[in-house]
């Protein structure tokens, strides 16, 4: 199926997406250069209003060749009449992040805080793939079932398509593109994995990217029973400040319950640090113990029988010392 067909047939379910305003998110690499041009095409059929953005990472490694980028993201849009918003990201990077992750989170950021209806990403299957094993090596949780077609306003109409796909396109349609000079550098992780791991892995295990895909599919399944679970064990009760009686409970059940907690919240936290906290639980009448997580402290406060979790976000906390850290 042609490269066009699938990203209208991924596209046309979602009927909330007519008569929107749309912006593409733009670097003038292939899949975003593939993604604006098809979009645009479709532009009609969905009656959308399109802008794109083009994200700066000044001062940073991934800046690389930014310039040159943004010179062919120009030529484009002018061809294709599209408005072009160039935003600078806050590149300030603390000892514990690393670039790429201080780049993600300064594009989501500014996602986050835009009016658009809609906010298509050129994210693909090979990207995908990178992505699975990337969190698999870091652990697991949630992250191995991959990316969304639809999270939020945003979209992902590539997820079923792959990077040969893309180019076959581009030179079909004689598009120019820039290749991100960043991308042969092995110090960022999802270049090791693109360059070298899934490669090799290819060798030895041919069509391993639809393994990959039947284990996410698999992956989004079950996170979705555990969610469930979580549902019948007081999830929402735990949401709306209640009390929530866990003495019935299985020890998998209650790590089941503060992990999906945690990931309402949108923070991964590690099975090790809750049952730690559930383990002060257990050993004491009562106490209080905070669970750190990516983008929230948790507060936990019960024993073995009663639970309660307030939720407070990292920089607005004030860490006393009387209170057990995890």
């Amino acid at each position: 199926m042609h490269i066009t067909k699938k990203v209208y047939m991924n596209l046309q379910k979602y009927s909330e997406l007519k008569n929107k305003d749309v912006l593409v998110s733009y670097s003038a690499g292939a899949d975003s250069t593939a993604l604006l041009y098809i979009l645009n095409k479709q532009k009609d059929v969905f009656n959308w209003n399109i802008k794109a953005v083009f994200f700066n990472h000044a001062n940073s490694p991934i800046s690389e060749g930014e310039d040159k980028s943004l010179q062919c993201a120009k030529e484009l849009t002018n061809k294709l009449g599209i408005e072009l918003m160039v935003h600078t990201i806050d590149m300030k990077k603390t000892v514990n992040e690393s670039w790429e992750e201080l780049g993600r989170k300064g594009r989501l950021e500014f996602f986050k805080n835009n009016n658009f209806d809609a906010i298509f990403l050129g994210h693909h299957e090979d990207d995908q793939n990178e992505t699975t094993m990337m969190q698999l090596f870091r652990g697991g949780g949630r992250g191995v079932a991959g990316m969304k077609v639809k999270e939020g306003k945003i979209y992902r109409p590539f997820l079923n398509i792959r990077k040969e796909e893309i180019y076959n396109f581009l030179r079909e349609e004689k598009l120019n593109w820039i290749e991100d000079p960043t991308n042969v550098n092995i110090d960022f992780t999802r270049n090791f994995w693109r360059k070298f791991m899934l490669p090799e892995i290819e060798k030895h295990y041919p069509g391993y990217d639809t393994s990959l895909k039947n284990f996410r599919e698999k992956q989004t399944m079950q996170n979705n029973l555990l969610y469930d679970l979580a549902i019948v064990d007081g999830l929402e009760k735990i949401i709306n400040k209640e009390v929530v009686d866990i003495s019935k409970l299985s020890e998998e059940r209650k790590i089941n319950l503060v992990q999906n907690l945690g990931t309402s919240m949108q923070s991964y936290i590690e099975i090790n640090k809750i049952k730690n906290a559930l383990k002060i639980f257990n050993n004491t009448k009562k106490n209080h113990v905070i669970l750190s997580s990516s983008k929230y402290d948790l507060h936990l406060t019960g024993n073995n029988q009663l639970l309660e979790v307030e939720c407070v976000p990292q920089l607005n906390l004030n860490k006393k010392n009387n209170k057990k850290m995890i």
